[in-house]
């Protein structure tokens, strides 16, 4: 996702003036949809696909809410300085007024990142001394977190996290990767951040440059130290377990953020990529992929493996998934849907058509509504309609929404 959700001592605050609201025209030519964020059955976030160049009518990174439950959506796209709109990368939404909106990296010194209170209907831009913003976590209307990256080289990503106590005011780097004295190292992309309280937060990476090992670190004061820790290991594949001299079995571990729905009880996906590595050639055997739902009961302090789901391949937009609770949760492969109403022990398949198979994002509020949003284009490189699917029936079946969204 966009994403999901992209300094010295403290930054620069600068509020834009809103210019007078023009009257809002429907356009039937819509834009295809990135990523979506529902807050409840009605209001949401969602930004579009960028692209460059766009074909005739669609509009590239536009911010967007809806009251209409995704029928229709309202462009609200921040603006610039100068008065123009921003190309929005990414977005993260707190609740139904307060989100964020990112634009891509200049490769220049500072950025500005945009806020909204009031569900974008006025947004403060706000400078930060940083070439860009990674990924985005509030756990309160005040308290938040973000990664910022620096530089990338050779599968490693080096990246400050910092801290904001005044809602996203000003931000105060609390540690980076690239030095020792913060615990974090320079192993792989980081894939999140998240605070389960003031104190206690986690960041999750990728692991394909270190196999055999787990890309999760973990703070107890707030972000300044963090230390890495490890997680039990679910059953491999059977031709791994059975072999051993110059041939040996390998796995990779990609970690996404952990979600907290009281403060005990969470769920974190890992993805699980298994190998054989013959030492005499060099050759590497693909053995199978899994998705494994960890769950907590003791805020984070140690985590169980639930019932290993096979895969085709380990691609979160391929395999998007999500958890609405401890119970309830869906994995969509191919054109099948995954649903578990038991946090993960049982798996049950739904088995959709093609149109199932472009999903790149599931959005669930509750255990029976949902939203999935599919490619703009198939693999062929046609576009792809509808862009937006809709169910009220906990995934048994979807149907397509056909979505206006309203210009100034």
């Amino acid at each position: 996702m966009r994403v999901a959700l992209p300094v010295v001592m403290a930054t620069l605050t600068l509020t834009l003036a809103s210019p007078p609201t023009p009257a809002l025209q429907a356009r039937d030519d819509v834009s295809p949809l990135d990523s979506i964020q529902m807050t409840d059955a009605q209001i949401g976030w969602a930004a579009t696909t960028r692209c460059g160049p766009c074909p005739p009518h669609v509009v590239s990174g536009l911010m967007l809410r809806t009251t209409s439950g995704g029928t229709q959506w309202k462009d609200v796209t921040p603006v610039d300085s100068s008065g123009k709109r921003i190309d929005v990368f990414q977005f993260y939404a707190f609740n139904m007024h307060i989100a964020w909106a990112m634009r891509p990296g200049t490769g220049a010194t500072t950025m500005k990142i945009f806020r909204t209170l009031d569900g974008g209907s006025t947004w403060n831009g706000i400078t930060i001394p940083v070439p860009g913003v990674g990924l985005i976590t509030f756990i309160s209307r005040r308290e938040g977190w973000l990664l910022a990256p620096l530089v990338g080289y050779m599968g490693r990503t080096d990246e400050d996290v910092y801290r904001s106590t005044n809602g996203g005011e000003t931000w105060i780097k609390v540690a980076s990767n690239t030095k020792q004295d913060s615990g974090l190292t320079n192993l792989s992309g980081m894939t999140g951040i998240t605070f389960l309280n003031s104190t206690k937060g986690w960041i999750t990476g990728l692991g394909f440059t270190m196999p055999n090992s787990f890309y999760l670190y973990v703070t107890h004061d707030g972000g300044r130290m963090w230390r890495q820790q490890n997680l039990p290991l679910p059953p491999q594949p059977q031709q791994n377990q059975a072999l051993t001299g110059k041939v040996t079995p390998r796995w990779i571990a990609s970690l996404w953020p952990p979600k907290f729905f009281t403060g005990q009880d969470g769920v974190a996906r890992v993805d699980y990529q298994y190998s054989l590595f013959d030492a005499s050639t060099g050759d590497t055997q693909d053995t199978g992929s899994d998705i494994v739902f960890y769950v907590t009961h003791d805020s984070g302090t140690s985590w169980t493996y639930t019932t290993p789901l096979p895969v085709k391949e380990i691609n979160p937009i391929r395999q998007p998934s999500k958890f609405v609770d401890m119970n309830h949760g869906w994995v969509k492969d191919e054109d099948i849907l995954y649903v578990t109403s038991d946090g993960g022990r049982r798996w049950t398949s739904i088995h959709h058509n093609q149109l199932f198979a472009d999903v790149t994002q599931l959005d669930f509020i509750s255990r029976e509504a949902g939203w999935a949003v599919r490619s703009p284009l198939h693999g062929d490189g046609k576009q792809t309609f509808p862009f937006l699917l809709k169910t009220k029936e906990g995934g048994r079946t979807w149907d397509p929404v056909s979505y206006t969204i309203l210009h100034q």
